[in-house]
């Protein structure tokens, strides 16, 4: 999982700076240019992973199923739309959703729903492991655009998501995080199961 340096020469000024910028070392490490390095990042990873990793024919439609995940960041995933949206069908967007959980580019927080009656939804709501790239491929390239953008409250769950998924990591512990909604809409954006 992508962390700045410590020690590096550029910070973050403030958190929707941090949220915008996104934690990989070479935007910390080196002089470059933010949009440029995310635009090559994701040719790079569409050109040379995805092909290894799965035979897209359609690296233009990949590349547009990469871009409507990032506008479902926090959300329930919902396969038959996001296909649809995409132009293709409902198992390719589950490949595609699983190539990009096995790059370490989005990960899935499952519904808790021990104990509870049937009534909890059980589908999982989608995150992208780096706030950064999200932005990027949400068109974000400015604090003021993240400041007014429709989408700032759903990047500001995806980082909280990502600093609890870290916290559990770095303790050593198993990811195990989870979110709780009912049918009626009450919603727990995140738990986390205590074990004795």
């Amino acid at each position: 999982m992508p962390l700045p340096e410590r020690g590096s020469p550029e910070r973050p000024r403030s958190p929707v700076s941090s949220f915008r910028s996104g934690g990989y070392p070479p935007l910390y490490t080196r002089k470059v240019e933010r949009a440029a390095w995310f635009a090559s990042y994701t040719a790079t990873y569409l050109e040379r992973d995805v092909r290894s990793m799965l035979n897209v024919g359609d690296l233009s439609a990949f590349q547009r199923f990469l871009r409507m995940c990032s506008g479902r960041a926090g959300q329930l995933v919902n396969f038959s739309a996001l296909a649809a949206e995409c132009g293709i069908v409902h198992n390719t967007a589950k490949a595609w959703l699983s190539i990009l959980e096995a790059g370490s580019i989005v990960f899935l927080v499952r519904p808790y729903f021990r104990n509870f009656s049937k009534r909890l939804l059980k589908t999982p709501k989608l995150y992208f492991h780096d706030t950064g790239l999200l932005c990027h491929l949400l068109g974000i390239r400015s604090e003021e655009q993240l400041e007014t953008h429709p989408l700032r409250g759903a990047v500001f769950e995806n980082m909280i998501a990502v600093e609890l998924l870290k916290t559990r990591l770095n303790e050593g512990r198993e990811p195990e995080l989870y979110f709780w909604r009912d049918r009626s809409g009450f919603e727990i954006d995140f738990l986390i199961e205590k074990t004795a």
